[in-house]
Order: C-alpha cells, then structure tokens, then sequence
C-alpha cells in the first residue's frame, strides 16, 4: 500500500510541477501515460484477480482492455506515434483505481468494481472516439467536447 500511495503522490506532482515550471514535454507526457497505464494494469490483473470477480466483470475488464488497444493502434496508425491521451475522464478514472482499496473498504467489493469498470469505460470509448474524429494529435485534450 505505501509503495501506491507514492507512485500517486508522485504523479500528480510531477504533472502539477512540470506545467508549473513550464518543463513539460512530449516524452514527459508519453512517460506519464506509460506510467499511468503500468498503474492500471497492475491494479487491473495483479490486485483485482485476487478478489475473485463475476466472470461477467472479467469480461467487462476484457472488453476495456480492447478498446484501449484499439485506440492505441488508431492513434499510431494516424499519428506514427504512441497517443495516450490526458483527458479528465482518464485522469478520473486514474483516481478512482488509486483510492480502489478505499473504496473497496467503503462500497463493498461489488459496487467498487462496477465503479470502476463503468468509470473506466467512459474512459476509454471517449478516448476512442476522440482519436477516431480528430485531425491532429492534442494529447492535454479535456474531453471529446473539446475537439
């Protein structure tokens, strides 16, 4: 727990301190997202298959997972570079895998994950949209209604 605990503290200041400084970079923001996305995959298929889920929400989990490597492809594709995008969702979505254990303490095993999965879903199909309908690659993009 304490090692999660600083790998979010970590992250919410190096975004806040890199835009602050005025230091922010295309590698630093590539960095953050492949850091953010080691993140979620542990607690995705390391911490979450320990608490032994519906097949239903494996499923689910599946399916999320596709739709972010679709986008990834599509950005790649469209891009010739690596388009994980910074949007509010994802960010919020980031928070609530961070405060999971909380929640799972708070909610309950059931409601947390169905929280987490349609949060992540959100996510995920408005990243996919964005980098479907956008012409040019805008990784600091807010939401589709940004576009």
């Amino acid at each position: 727990m304490p090692v999660i605990i600083a790998c979010g503290i970590s992250d919410v200041l190096n975004g806040y301190l890199a835009r602050r400084l005025g230091v922010t970079s295309k590698l630093g923001q590539v960095l953050d997202s492949l850091a953010d996305l080691i993140f979620v995959s542990i607690m995705l298929f390391v911490f979450l298959p320990r608490i032994k889920l519906s097949d239903l929400i494996l499923v689910w989990r599946v399916g999320i997972a596709l739709v972010r490597l679709t986008s990834i492809i599509i950005g790649y594709t469209k891009y010739h570079q690596i388009s994980f995008l910074h949007t509010l969702s994802n960010k919020f979505t980031g928070i609530v895998l961070f405060f999971f254990p909380v929640l799972f303490t708070i909610a309950g095993k059931d409601l947390g994950v169905i929280l987490i999965g349609l949060v992540a879903s959100v996510s995920a199909i408005e990243e996919l949209f964005i980098l479907v309908l956008s012409t040019e690659l805008q990784r600091d993009i807010q939401s589709i209604f940004h576009l």
